[in-house]
């Protein structure tokens, strides 16, 4: 009889241990069943930014459920911040296969944690015993599962509930999982030893070892383009801080949409200044965060990386709300409209975080 209860079953092929240890023993006598005590789903579907500071809730999911067996509906684009996370026992790629999948399953838990219809529509439909964060009513619109979501539903009905808020995102969906909050709970991304490997040979060959090394990331996405400070800005920031700080290293980081930018801050900064590129893949990008041992950012995904990495962190705000980003103790935050930031200003916060 085999265990279909057990953390490593497959229901189509045999373990991965049966192959490995060329079992003969009956299923369930070898020694590696891990009974599964709990079933959880979780979907949130969003930016690979509000994904990975949403995994700060698996250390504290697994703290009250150590034998659950936890997966994870994501999109494509984020895929690979789950790499190397020993916390998800799966990862499901969004599509319309693996929705029917779902829908012809039960679990014991479901957290959606997307405020948006699709996410909605799924978490709604999926059969499961518990379900938290949004679903979709009768109505064709958005519902909260459980109290604990109405408030935070609320403040994305009504601006000024939103402008009041001084709660941080990772409090209030920690709340929504009726989880205890704590700032210990980072995100989660775990680099491979390859990754890191790769990135002390970009180090030795860009002569960066023993340096101060600050990651200056001046990109935004094009829907928040008031978020990006002004690349002059970032030109004057780059000389200041090589002028004072002698025994410092700035390494740009960007995507293909900020190559234009990269460049222009490389080639107008001085040579202690290093272009990273534009094309790396997100494990690359963060490998490569990983030697700053500061890094000045917008509200983007590398805040969530520097977060994760546990770097020193100096964060830029325009029009989104600061109140909600947790910092974990580890950042100074400046806020006010793009424009009217100031070169001095972001390297009074530098020098107070080196």
């Amino acid at each position: 009889m085999f265990k279909t209860d057990c953390r490593f079953y497959k229901g189509y092929l045999p373990c991965k241990y049966h192959k490995l240890e060329k079992a003969v023993l009956a299923c369930g006598s070898c020694g590696r069943y891990d009974k599964i005590s709990k079933r959880i789903l979780i979907i949130k579907l969003g930016a690979r930014g509000d994904v990975l500071r949403t995994t700060a809730i698996l250390p504290a999911l697994k703290n009250k459920y150590p034998k659950s067996y936890i997966v994870w509906l994501t999109k494509d684009e984020s895929i690979a911040i789950f790499e190397n996370n020993s916390l998800i026992d799966r990862v499901l790629r969004y599509g319309w296969e693996t929705i029917a999948g779902l829908f012809a399953q039960k679990y014991d838990l479901v957290i959606n944690l997307d405020c948006e219809n699709t996410s909605a529509q799924i978490a709604s439909l999926i059969k499961a015993n518990e379900k938290l964060g949004y679903g979709y009513d009768e109505k064709g619109f958005i519902k909260p599962f459980n109290k604990e979501t109405r408030p935070v539903l609320d403040m994305s009905l009504s601006d000024s509930l939103k402008k009041r808020n001084k709660k941080t995102y990772q409090e209030m969906i920690f709340n929504i999982c009726k989880l205890k909050y704590s700032k210990d709970c980072l995100p989660v991304f775990r680099l491979t030893p390859a990754e890191i490997s790769k990135a002390s040979k970009f180090a030795e060959k860009n002569r960066i070892n023993g340096k101060i090394v600050i990651g200056l990331v001046p990109g935004s996405s094009d829907r928040w383009s008031l978020k990006r400070w002004p690349a002059r800005n970032y030109v004057k920031l780059a000389k200041r801080i090589t002028g004072v700080h002698k025994n410092s290293k700035i390494l740009l980081f960007g995507t293909q949409h900020e190559a234009q930018i990269l460049e222009y801050i490389s080639e107008n900064s001085g040579k202690n200044v290093i272009n990273t590129g534009s094309d790396n893949s997100l494990r690359d990008f963060a490998a490569l965060l990983n030697l700053c041992g500061l890094v000045i950012t917008g509200d983007t995904l590398a805040l969530h990386l520097a977060a994760a990495l546990k770097k020193e962190i100096a964060v830029l705000f325009g029009p989104t709300s600061h109140n909600e980003i947790e910092l974990y103790g580890l950042g100074k935050k400046i806020y006010s409209d793009m424009e009217n930031i100031s070169v001095e200003e972001v390297f009074h916060a530098v020098k107070e975080r080196i």
